[in-house]
């Protein structure tokens, strides 16, 4: 009898310290995940003593809200509407192995996007109407395989659709809607979508092949996306005729040669019968006449750049000038501002065909250009009826003054020597390398390439 009586209180010893101990290493996670969020009081029935996925019916839905469980297991958590905020402790729940499924849908977290990759194994993923705000890494959804359900919308986040994202092989529902996304979009892997949502961001190019079955008010307010299933991508011939102009100012190819060529521009490009004109000096006249004293809003000046000093058009059309040539696009003029360098004033020909929303883009676009090898404007002057392009002046005159022997030369200056050429050479190159990588989906960039558009 002693023997089992002994048997009986080691028995009942066990069963107590197993009771004392069912506090499971899940609940343990989640508590401390819980300290991590902001106004948690919707939480407030997480009991780390009661089993996350009891199949005891007292329990059962009145603890751990928020969570799903499947087989006995942890699958999701799923707070939604909550008013939460804080940090999303992504670290703390890597360490439940069970974890696919992940929301946090309309609440008001903010700052950047959480590192979600380290959760692998996850299949489900709802971040939508919070605060998120940023660019999302290109790597963010590497390796995660499992991947089927994306929810992003209605936040802030900014920059190109990460890579990562449109490689992931199981992906069939994706909402990226509502934010800021930009640039063009990625090729997705083709799939049979359950849902599939860009519209409302600042999304350009052309959509990619494999996405041209998806309904069109996918792609909605997205202003600059074209191709099925939106319209037609536009010709790109009237950036062309831009970057034509681009290269009339010397945009293409300013080539920065060693002081010896630094000397004053001498030769115009007229005509020999207009040479004794190129060179008589006058004021703006070729433009004053044609605009009068009160202009319409975007009558004036427009700069693009801000590193040098800023004029208005009064003072423009005052400053005394010098014909220095004209080209397809017009005729430039030499000016000389009172309160500055000189600059080069070019009157472009009627372009009819080109607004001034888009003219100012193209102009932003080229003045952002930053190379020591390109030149861009400064400034430009748009109306219906006429337009100008201010560059500044480059006194050393263009390549082909240099080639053919119309520039000045001082005694003993031989001319260009052929090392002296082959930096020319060179400095073009990487300019048009830069310029193609700047201005991708324009045609020809550049323009005409000629020795005379080259400067020194």
């Amino acid at each position: 009898m002693a023997r089992k009586a002994d048997l009986f209180f080691l028995i009942l010893f066990v069963v107590c310290c197993n009771t004392c101990s069912s506090t499971s290493p899940e609940a343990e996670i989640l508590i401390k995940f819980k300290s991590s969020l902001s106004n948690n009081t919707a939480l407030d029935n997480w009991d780390a003593s009661i089993d996350i996925c009891s199949d005891d019916a007292s329990t059962r839905g009145k603890y751990w809200t928020g969570l799903t469980c499947k087989n006995g297991a942890l699958f999701g958590i799923r707070l939604e509407n909550m008013s939460l905020s804080g940090v999303i402790d992504i670290d703390t729940l890597a360490n439940l192995s069970s974890l696919r499924s992940l929301g946090f849908m309309n609440n008001s977290f903010h700052g950047p996007m959480p590192p979600v990759k380290k959760l692998g194994p996850l299949k489900a993923l709802y971040l939508a109407y919070n605060k998120f705000s940023g660019a999302i890494s290109d790597d963010a959804f590497q390796n995660m395989r499992s991947l089927k359900t994306v929810r992003l919308e209605e936040n802030e986040f900014k920059g190109r659709i990460p890579g990562s994202l449109s490689s992931l092989p199981a992906l069939v529902e994706l909402s990226l809607e509502g934010n800021k996304f930009e640039g063009q979009i990625p090729d997705f892997i083709p799939r049979d979508w359950l849902l599939f949502d860009l519209s409302n961001n600042q999304l350009e190019g052309s959509i990619p092949s494999g996405l041209a079955n998806i309904d069109s008010n996918a792609f909605a307010g997205n202003k600059d996306l074209c191709g099925q299933p939106l319209s037609r991508c536009k010709s790109p011939k009237k950036w062309y005729i831009l970057a034509g102009v681009t290269v009339g100012i010397a945009v293409l190819a300013i080539i920065v040669i060693y002081h010896r060529y630094r000397r004053r521009r001498a030769l115009s490009l007229l005509a020999e019968e207009q040479a004794e004109d190129s060179k008589a000096h006058d004021k703006l006249g070729f433009v004053k006449a044609q605009y009068p004293e009160k202009t319409e809003e975007n009558a004036k000046l427009q700069f693009v750049r801000t590193d040098r000093p800023i004029f208005d058009l009064e003072e423009l059309l005052k400053a005394p000038a010098e014909v220095l040539g004209g080209g397809s696009f017009g005729s430039s003029y030499k000016a000389l501002l009172s309160n500055g360098p000189p600059v080069v004033v070019k009157r472009l020909r009627p372009m009819k065909c080109v607004g001034f929303e888009e003219f100012h883009e193209h102009m932003g676009r080229l003045g952002r250009i930053s190379h020591p090898n390109l030149l861009p404007p400064v400034a430009f002057y748009y109306r219906n009826e006429d337009k100008l392009l201010i560059s500044e002046f480059m006194g050393n005159g263009n390549l082909a003054d240099h080639l053919h022997g119309h520039a000045q030369r001082t005694p003993g200056n031989i001319g260009l020597d052929w090392p002296t050429r082959l930096r020319i050479i060179k400095g073009v190159a990487r300019g048009l390398a830069h310029l193609h990588m700047e201005l991708p989906g324009q045609a020809l960039p550049h323009g005409h390439l000629k020795s005379s558009n080259v400067l020194l």
